[in-house]
């Protein structure tokens, strides 16, 4: 393999030094091949860094330009060990926002590349003009799903935490030609967060996530993936007591933390 892009080499120096990574998750291939991704500051800026199961570099992917700082981010495979797709929440310095990106790392020649002019697609706004870096953390990572058996094989969606006012809301989009945005569940103040989303074979899409101290589940009833159609149920609780920490679940990609699919 090719030494990436800060010279680092494929093993030891500066990629794995992780004392300035912000995030990491996993993605899983058809054949359950494994990929590793971290956001990683390399001194000058954030990077996004593909490794194999084995800790070798695959890729290092720039970022989009105005992402700064605070970079959660997921990773899923699509139809293939050789495209990652990436879901990353980053705080724009130039404007003071908080916004979501998707773009699809591509493997060929022994390294994962990408075209940068039009990588990064900017899926939607977690929070305006006021938001501080302050304001993104661990709860507002986004949960990736790419569906992979239905009829809209390799289509992603992306749930997430957004702000509106004083409250905390749950959206889904998903990648249509317009973003659709599905309002899940609201909460006040920081009482919303540590979302995950799953989509079933249908299309059908799940969303576990905390609210105060309850972990709560909903689902979408008769929605067809790339459509408007069908509505969410009423959230439930599916326990009580002190939450941290429980991670992000998804049927089609795997977080470091706790986030685990059967990639299929």
């Amino acid at each position: 393999m090719a030494a990436d892009a800060d010279g680092a080499g494929v093993r030891g120096g500066t990629i794995n030094d992780f004392s300035q990574m912000k995030d990491a998750a996993i993605a899983l291939g058809t054949t359950n091949t494994l990929y590793a991704l971290s956001t990683v500051w390399n001194g000058t800026n954030w990077i996004a860094k593909i490794y194999n199961r084995t800790n070798e570099v695959e890729g290092t992917i720039t970022l989009p330009t105005n992402c700064t700082n605070a970079l959660y981010l997921s990773a899923a495979a699509q139809n293939s060990d050789t495209n990652i797709g990436i879901a990353l929440a980053c705080h724009q310095q130039s404007n003071s926002q908080c916004v979501v990106y998707y773009g699809t790392a591509t493997y060929a020649a022994g390294a994962f590349s990408y075209t940068a002019a039009g990588f990064w697609n900017n899926v939607g706004t977690i929070k305006g003009s006021s938001c501080a870096v302050t304001d993104l953390n661990e709860s507002h990572r986004p949960s990736l799903a790419i569906n992979r058996s239905h009829s809209d094989n390799g289509s992603i969606s992306t749930a997430v935490v957004t702000f509106v006012n004083d409250s905390k809301q749950i959206y889904r989009w998903e990648n249509t030609a317009t973003p659709v945005l599905e309002l899940v569940a609201t909460g006040t103040g920081a009482t919303v967060g540590q979302q995950t989303l799953a989509l079933d074979k249908t299309g059908k899409a799940y969303i576990i996530y905390q609210n105060q101290n309850d972990v709560m589940f909903t689902s979408n009833n008769g929605r067809a993936l790339s459509s408007t159609t069908g509505g969410w149920t009423t959230p439930v609780s599916i326990g009580t007591g002190t939450i941290s920490g429980i991670g992000n679940i998804g049927i089609n990609g795997m977080k470091a933390r706790g986030n685990i699919t059967n990639g299929r």
